[in-house]
């Protein structure tokens, strides 16, 4: 998983970046990408697959926080290569786990997140709805995991610029916490 960043690529130069931002992801990359090495001269396991595709995950995280501090061009490409890692660590836990598993939800949703980033509204919202269906096979439909998900899914839908669309889901959200949540409760 070979990656190509300078300092120059950030979008913040000079003094205002502290140089250990820069330093920081070469060295969680390095040391990542040097456990990876390790855990391939090892035989196939369940667990190692497992600590792969976490390995893989937190990739693809670093990736996507260090997108936001990139120049446009660099941005994207971290944001790709973050999607890419992601991706391949759900078909790994996909080879472990049902689709409801709470390791693939949290892929569903980690995946809605990249492609929100990179302003992928339909492949986020894909994603996202097949978070919310997983969780609500997980909870039932009136859980407040369920509206917590409702209301990521308006978000998105507001960033669409589709007002009816986020409005229908937070007032599903709303509906939900009215539901759940005892009277007078303050959280």
């Amino acid at each position: 998983i070979p990656i190509q960043l300078k300092s120059e690529d950030l979008f913040i130069t000079g003094k205002t970046v502290p140089p250990i931002t820069y330093k920081y992801f070469i060295k969680k990359y390095k040391e990542l990408m040097q456990s990876m090495e390790v855990l391939r001269s090892k035989p196939d396991t369940e667990s190692g697959r497992l600590i792969q595709a976490d390995y893989l995950q937190q990739l693809s995280k670093l990736h996507q926080d260090y997108s936001k501090i990139c120049k446009r061009a660099k941005r994207n490409e971290m944001l790709e290569k973050a999607i890419e890692l992601q991706l391949q660590s759900l078909e790994i836990k996909k080879s472990m786990f049902s689709e409801n598993h709470p390791e693939i939800v949290n892929s569903y949703l980690s995946l809605s997140t990249l492609y929100s980033d990179y302003k992928k509204s339909d492949l986020a919202l894909e994603f996202g709805f097949k978070a919310v269906s997983s969780l609500e096979k997980i909870f039932g439909t009136n859980h407040l995991m369920i509206a917590a998900s409702y209301a990521y899914i308006t978000s998105l839908y507001i960033n669409m610029n589709q007002v009816e669309l986020a409005r229908e889901y937070i007032q599903k959200t709303v509906t939900i916490m009215q539901r759940a949540l005892p009277d007078g409760d303050p959280e």
